[in-house]
């Protein structure tokens, strides 16, 4: 078989590892942002309005596996690994 239908075990891990290093950027930038810009009406909302919190919260959660999931694939298509699925 050909590698692109039977790719190695090196080839596999070296895109997990490189899919990884983008992730933990990805997350780092993430962080720094919301920290800077989220922060404080996330605690207002949390002494405040306890619910609201719990649903912004989830919210938070969901969009940032979403955005991050696709930043992600885009850039390892755009670099030309393929993606571990």
């Amino acid at each position: 078989m050909t590698e692109k239908t039977n790719p190695s075990f090196r080839h596999i891990i070296r895109n997990l590892a490189i899919e990884m290093v983008l992730y933990a950027i990805l997350l780092i930038g993430y962080f720094l942002v919301v920290l800077q810009y989220v922060a404080e009406p996330l605690t207002n909302y949390f002494n405040n309005n306890l619910t609201a919190y719990a649903f912004i919260g989830l919210g938070l959660i969901i969009a940032q596996a979403v955005l991050l999931d696709n930043i992600v694939v885009f850039l390892i298509k755009l670099l030309g690994l393929g993606h571990s699925e």
